[in-house]
């Protein structure tokens, strides 16, 4: 790969600054972008838990209030819809309308550099892993309050 300077979320000590490795795999919560902005309880998924949804779900491509994209509903009638927000490329934004790119909080373990991530279009949905510099959507989760 790419020489890089990985000083966190680092398992392979050829992507680490002077051989740095690190054990961490899942964001930690102040480097979390969701639980930065929302607070205390609130995360990015996981990759295992967006798995979750793709497969205990029945997804719909649809528009709500002028914007496409993805609608999932449980078997419990729950629901969610997902933008087709796109992705950002330093300041350009491409794909919006036809694709989502929703980051995991998971690393991708073979190549640290690269996290997993969450895409969806109109007639597909499917994990995939890329830069962690990559612009894309993070759709906070929280532990259910009971």
């Amino acid at each position: 790969g790419s020489y890089t300077t990985l000083t966190k979320y680092c398992n392979n000590s050829s992507y680490g600054n002077g051989g740095f490795t690190d054990a961490l795999t899942t964001l930690q919560a102040m480097d979390d972008a969701a639980t930065q902005a929302l607070g205390s309880g609130a995360r990015t998924p996981t990759k295992a838990e967006w798995e979750e949804l793709m497969n205990n779900t029945t997804a719909t491509w649809t528009t709500r209030n002028g914007v496409s994209g993805r609608l999932f509903t449980a078997a419990n009638g729950n629901s969610i819809f997902l933008p087709a927000a796109g992705l950002r490329n330093g300041s350009s934004l491409l794909s919006a309308g036809s694709y989502g790119y929703c980051w995991s909080s998971s690393l991708y373990e073979s190549y640290p550099d690269l996290a997993w991530y969450f895409n969806f279009g109109s007639s597909r949905q499917n994990m995939n892993y890329g830069s962690r510099n990559d612009g894309f959507s993070v759709r906070a989760v929280r532990a259910s309050q009971n």
